[in-house]
């Protein structure tokens, strides 16, 4: 037991032994939906990610005051990036979020910077550029307190949606 997994969406699992049966890294322990097929978006819980489910791609950083991602953050969008491949019936919205620090306009603009750098790493890995389109949305939607370190790292984030073509 340890071994840690991470699912399409960067959220880590822990597999302790039951093996991932179905490729989507999700632990069969925990997986809902075994059984999907591989490279199909699923969320945390091994579901497939329906039309209009935004999934977060936890483990997605970015070097400070940058659009730059992080080398940390390459393998979580190769798993991306081979899930969009595989479920090519779908389009995807990239969006971007920053925490509250700064001036609202500074962090509107690094959102969307941050989500056309995912953008393109996405398309060099193979994804067709005209299923994707990037958006920043600065500060808005927070998922948790700015008030303190933790909560402004979860509202720093990159989130996937689905969009039936």
């Amino acid at each position: 037991c340890g071994v840690q997994v991470v699912a399409l969406n960067g959220a880590p699992r822990t597999d302790c032994g039951g093996g991932d049966s179905d490729k989507d890294g999700i632990p069969d322990s925990a997986d809902k939906c075994p059984g999907t097929a591989e490279g199909l978006p699923v969320g945390s819980d091994g579901c497939p990610a329906a039309a209009g489910q935004a999934l977060s791609l936890n483990g997605v950083n970015f070097e400070n005051d940058s659009a730059q991602l992080t080398a940390e953050s390459h393998p979580i969008l190769d798993r991306a990036a081979k899930a969009l491949k595989a479920n090519a019936s779908d389009n995807a919205e990239i969006a971007g979020y920053t925490d509250a620090n700064g001036q609202p306009e500074y962090n509107l603009a690094l959102s969307k910077q941050r989500a056309e750098s995912v953008r393109q790493y996405l398309i060099k890995k193979g994804v067709d550029g005209s299923r994707l389109t990037a958006n920043g949305y600065g500060e808005a939607n927070p998922v948790a307190s700015n008030e303190n370190d933790a909560g402004r790292e979860a509202n720093r984030r990159v989130e996937i949606k689905l969009i039936a073509k």
